[in-house]
C-alpha cells in the first residue's frame, strides 16, 4: 500500500510542478516499438555501468530530468533540460561510481514508475550503504522525454542520508568502497 501511495504522490508532484502537462501521456510509438520499461532499465544499466554517454542517449534532445535533491544541478529547483545537461550530471555520477539496481517497475502506457536502490562512493563516505528512490519516467518513441526522481524517506537509510545532506545529522562511519563498485 505504501508503494502505491509513493507512486501516486510522485506522479501528483510531477503534475503539480508542470513536468508532464506539456506532454501527451498516450503518445503512440512511431516506428519505435521499444517497451518503455526496457528503455528505462537500459538507461539505468548504462548509468550503473559507468557509461554516461550511452545513458544520455536514452533521453530525447529536450528531455527533462530531475534528481532527488532539492537544490543544485538537475534538482527540483533547477531541473536539467536537454540531453547535454543530463549527460553532464551522469558524468558526475560515473565519477562517484553510482550504481542503480531496479527493484520494481510498473508501466502504465508510456509512463514507467521504478523503485530502485542507489549506491555510490558519496553515500559510503557518509556511512550509508544505499538509498531508495522512486522514479517516474515518460517514454516517447523509445526515448525518455521526462524523468522525475524522489527519495523514499520512509526508508531509514534514505532518511538518514537526507538528514546528513541537510546538515541536521552527522555522517556515520564511512563504509569501505567495494573492489567492484557495481558488481
Amino acid at each position: 500500500m505504501r508503494s502505491r501511495r509513493n507512486q501516486v504522490a510522485a506522479f501528483a508532484l510531477a503534475l503539480t510542478m508542470g513536468l508532464l502537462v506539456p506532454m501527451a501521456i498516450s503518445v503512440q510509438s512511431q516506428g519505435q516499438d521499444a517497451d518503455p520499461a526496457d528503455v528505462v532499465a537500459a538507461a539505468q544499466a548504462a548509468r550503473s555501468g559507468g557509461d554516461p554517454e550511452a545513458a544520455a542517449d536514452f533521453f530525447t534532445d529536450n528531455a527533462l530530468w530531475v534528481r532527488t535533491v532539492a537544490t543544485g544541478p538537475c534538482s527540483r529547483q533547477s531541473p536539467c533540460i536537454g540531453r547535454s545537461a543530463i549527460l553532464a550530471q551522469f558524468q558526475v555520477e560515473a565519477a562517484i561510481h553510482q550504481c542503480i539496481t531496479i527493484v520494481d517497475q510498473t508501466v502504465n502506457g508510456n509512463v514507467v514508475v521504478s523503485h530502485y536502490e542507489v549506491r555510490s562512493d558519496t553515500l559510503r563516505q557518509r556511512g550509508i550503504e544505499r538509498t531508495l528512490t522512486v522514479s517516474m519516467a515518460l517514454v516517447d518513441e523509445g526515448k525518455i522525454a521526462a524523468q522525475y526522481n524522489l527519495s523514499d524517506v520512509s526508508d531509514p537509510q534514505t532518511a538518514a542520508n537526507a538528514a546528513i545532506g541537510a546538515g541536521t545529522q552527522a555522517p556515520g562511519t564511512p563504509i569501505a568502497d567495494p573492489a567492484v563498485p557495481c558488481g
